[in-house]
């Protein structure tokens, strides 16, 4: 993923499993993505 106003920042790289599950719980509206794993908010 990429900031599209800044095409030639930093991009965040997730592997193909990662995504989906993440699209699946949103999907779902269930923030438990995976044991240990949390939101993350400052």
């Amino acid at each position: 993923m990429r900031d599209s106003k800044d095409p030639q920042g930093p991009a965040l790289m997730f592997g193909v499993a990662a995504f989906a599950s993440f699209v699946a719980a949103v999907k779902a509206a269930d923030p438990s993505f995976a044991p240990g794993e949390q939101y993350v908010t400052r």
